[in-house]
């Protein structure tokens, strides 16, 4: 272990053995340092990084990583957060860009007045329910049936471990409402607005798109671009075996590659041209 001349630490560990390197951010502030007004805020924030720094957007710190064969992962702990990543040797400076620009914006985060004042404005609204869309792009857009998941009891999740992964048939046996019925033009909105979602998202393959509404709201939820069975069972208006959703997702993998690598400035030049992160952020 070595000590910078900004005081921070560094461990080091080499084997000869392997071509693979991995670097991680250790940031000595996790979960036991919450106050009760502020629990969960560390690993918010650990979520948070992954969605885009000042340097770069998600897509940006996704293909940045992805691009070059390596894993990019985070975790919180009570004690600490820590970022890190394992790539192939040759690509150690993109790996240290990386994670220093997490680091680096994770510190920015923290000074932010609107997270120390509190960024949930409504943590929880007892009137909102899910009602979820499965949308597939290939050969073309289509929507599926809506759903509305069913609490197996009044104090139960609304998905529990048993309706996830009991049972070999995984989503397909939780309790749902399908078709959920919905106000008068709620199902049309929600339609309109997942098509949207697609187009500026970028979805592609099978991905669900989870909403919340009551009578006179919606609100679109997250994009679960790997939902639980493929959501194979929404997909009944019209019925689509699954072996059809298999086979067309595979070849949309095949005549529409989403991105095509290159290993262009992986040699560090670049970034050995370039200022410091600080700067960057700045």
């Amino acid at each position: 272990m070595s000590t910078l001349g900004n005081g921070v630490r560094v461990i080091t560990e080499v084997m000869p053995h392997v071509r693979s390197v991995s670097v991680g951010v250790w940031i000595g502030s996790g979960s036991r340092r919450e106050t009760t007004e502020r629990n969960g805020i560390s690993h918010f924030i650990e979520h948070m990084l992954f969605k885009g720094t000042t340097s770069r957007s998600a897509e940006d710190i996704a293909r940045s990583v992805d691009s070059i064969g390596g894993n990019l992962d985070a975790f919180t702990a009570k004690e600490m957060v820590c970022y890190n990543t394992k790539v192939l040797d040759e690509h150690l400076s993109r790996a240290f860009d990386v994670v220093a620009d997490l680091a680096t914006a994770k510190a920015r985060l923290i000074t932010n007045v609107h997270l120390s004042r509190g960024c949930v404005v409504e943590p929880f609204r007892a009137d909102l329910t899910d009602v979820q869309i499965a949308v597939r792009t290939f050969p073309r857009v289509e929507l599926s049936a809506i759903e509305k998941p069913i609490r197996r009891a009044p104090d139960a999740e609304i998905l529990d471990y048993r309706d996830k992964y009991v049972g070999g048939e995984g989503m397909v046996s939780a309790p749902r409402e399908l078709p959920a019925q919905l106000p008068a033009g709620q199902a049309e909105a929600l339609e309109t607005a997942a098509r949207r979602i697609v187009d500026v998202a970028l979805v592609r393959g099978v991905a669900r798109i989870d909403f919340l509404a009551n009578d006179t709201e919606l609100y679109i939820n997250e994009v679960n671009t790997i939902p639980g069975s493929l959501s194979k069972h929404l997909f009944v208006t019209p019925p689509l075996a699954f072996l059809q959703l298999l086979g067309d997702l595979a070849a949309e993998a095949l005549e529409r590659p989403a991105h095509r690598y290159s290993a262009a400035g992986a040699d560090g030049l670049v970034l050995r041209s370039a200022s410091s992160i600080s700067s960057k952020l700045a």
